[in-house]
């Protein structure tokens, strides 16, 4: 399940805080007519699957669990690094070989050295791989990926564009379910099909 509310200091673009629709709009509907090609729908799948994962749990919305048994110091910088408990990377370097099978190298170098007020997100210490608890904040977020839908674009021997179609419930004094398109492109890379982007 994709769908969450627990989230952080992310700059996703779906988010409008506190801000009420009070007028009521007729849902937004795209179209689901694309390529077809179930063998690269199943790679985009794949790679779709990889980015909701970076997306909701690592590097926007929220972080890997980490220790958070100490008192968090906010007078003392070095007191927001804790340890990462997660089951699923236990090194420093094996959520970087993750990240860079997700995404071009220059997407994955972005993420995984992004500054939020000159604090990275995750660090190296000592090959352990850390997290800075500081960046794990809350903002609300609406959008709904369970069965989401893939409509590919063009596709080329080297890159495909793809828009992955999922739905969103705005704050509205009358919610309504509607499509929520986003728009990205997979390229062969290092001889493997990855992402340009994070989508949101």
């Amino acid at each position: 399940v994709y769908e969450t509310s627990n989230t952080d200091t992310s700059d996703a673009d779906n988010t409008n805080g506190s801000d009420i629709e009070s007028d009521y709009t007729e849902p937004t509907t795209v179209s689901r007519s694309g390529i077809e090609n179930p063998e690269m729908e199943a790679v985009i799948r794949n790679l779709a699957d990889k980015n909701l994962d970076c997306m909701l749990n690592i590097y926007s919305l929220n972080m890997l669990p980490y220790d958070d048994s100490a008192p968090l110091d906010y007078s003392d910088p070095s007191a927001y690094l804790v340890k990462c408990t997660s089951d699923r990377f236990h090194t420093y370097n094996s959520l970087v070989e993750y990240t860079y099978s997700v995404y071009t190298d220059s997407c994955a170098y972005e993420l995984l050295n992004k500054e939020f007020d000159s604090q990275k997100r995750y660090v190296d210490v000592d090959g352990e791989l850390y997290c800075n608890r500081w960046l794990n904040g809350g903002i609300g977020y609406y959008t709904i990926w369970d069965n989401y839908d893939i409509r590919i674009d063009s596709l080329t021997d080297t890159s495909c564009d793809f828009t992955i179609i999922a739905e969103v419930v705005w704050p509205a004094e009358v919610p309504v379910l509607e499509d929520y398109p986003s728009s990205c492109t997979a390229v062969i890379e290092d001889g493997v099909w990855v992402l340009t982007s994070m989508f949101y």
